[in-house]
């Protein structure tokens, strides 16, 4: 449950990386909350190592989650 939390916070912060200008001009944020706009603009400026942060972020917890699986399912099944 904790890792499908982690991975849904890294595929938003790449979302919000990469889609960050349209999503200014779309909802007019710059106006509305002025707070997140400064957020957004910080955030693009700085969008390649998110992107390739969150990236590594998300394929680390996918390979962990295989590995528990599958150690999990070796005890299972191994003869005692």
């Amino acid at each position: 449950m904790f890792s499908s939390y982690m991975i849904l916070s890294g595929v938003f912060g790449i979302t919000v990386n990469l889609y960050g200008s349209y999503i200014l001009d779309r909802f007019n944020l710059e106006n509305r909350f002025p707070k997140i706009a400064i957020i957004i603009k910080y955030r693009q400026k700085a969008s390649k190592y998110y992107v390739v942060f969150n990236i590594l972020y998300i394929t680390s917890i996918c390979l962990i989650n295989i590995i528990f699986g599958l150690t999990a399912l070796s005890f299972l099944y191994l003869p005692q």
